[in-house]
């Protein structure tokens, strides 16, 4: 249990250098953790209206990231023949849910994590987005 402090403060210290450098970004947006309440960001989860496309260009420069898991609206194991329920369901029916999955993802992230790591990955991610909306 001695290092579990260790490992608290280095999660804090990855979320805030991703806070920091996704704070001015419009095509990439921080979903906020509440560090000062005690939370404790286990992972960097980020929603992208183009997501699809950003995870493949950090994939070409070798950063792994990962999708969020599909809703359980999504999962046509859970047909009404077993709960009653209508099953793989449109995803009308589950907007947010569906927002949320199309969009979010993880960025490298873990109390291992390199600050150096972050910081290229936050120097692609904005060379992306320079190169999506410009400027």
């Amino acid at each position: 249990l001695g290092n579990v402090e260790q490992r608290k403060q280095a999660l804090i210290k990855v979320y805030q250098r991703y806070a920091e450098g996704l704070r001015d970004l419009k095509e990439v947006k921080l979903i906020p953790v509440d560090v000062p309440g005690g939370s404790v960001p286990l992972l960097i989860d980020v929603l992208a209206p183009r997501a699809d496309e950003l995870r493949q260009y950090l994939s070409e420069y070798d950063v792994q990231t990962a999708p969020f898991h599909p809703p359980l609206h999504t999962a046509g194991y859970l047909g009404a023949s077993r709960t009653g329920s209508p099953g793989f369901q449109s995803s009308d029916a589950y907007p947010n849910a569906t927002r949320l999955w199309r969009q979010g993802f993880n960025l490298p992230s873990g109390p291992g994590q390199r600050l150096d790591d972050v910081d290229r990955c936050l120097e692609l991610i904005h060379a992306w987005e320079r190169r999506i909306v410009g400027g």
